[in-house]
């Protein structure tokens, strides 16, 4: 639970979408730096990492009945389903944010969580 509350506190943006890799200084905890290493860059969301996301926090709830990561998946579920790059078949492109959509990779693994 509590890589469950750091990760809920580090890696999502206010639009609840998340960085890849978050790497922290290991005396102190504190964020040095958000970063992806496979998405397009820094700043988008790297389909496979959002479905791990929704995976995760909906495991979370299950496993403790703490609806913070009910929430937390529903946050990452309306920012999969209503972005604007999803199509109505619902399998994304390999990052929301990659610079060519629509001649971008899809990846059906990002779809089905």
């Amino acid at each position: 639970m509590s890589h469950a509350n750091t990760t809920i506190k580090n890696h999502f943006r206010p639009d609840f979408s998340s960085y890849h890799v978050i790497a922290y200084n290991p005396k102190t905890g504190k964020v040095v730096k958000k970063n992806t290493h496979q998405g397009y860059n820094d700043a988008s969301s790297w389909a496979r990492g959002q479905a791990w996301g929704l995976y995760a926090y909906t495991m979370c709830f299950r496993e403790t009945g703490d609806k913070k990561y009910l929430q937390q998946a529903e946050k990452i579920g309306n920012f999969i389903l209503n972005n604007s790059s999803m199509l109505k078949d619902l399998v994304p492109y390999w990052d929301y944010n990659a610079p060519k959509i629509p001649f971008e990779p899809r990846v059906v693994s990002a779809a089905i969580p």
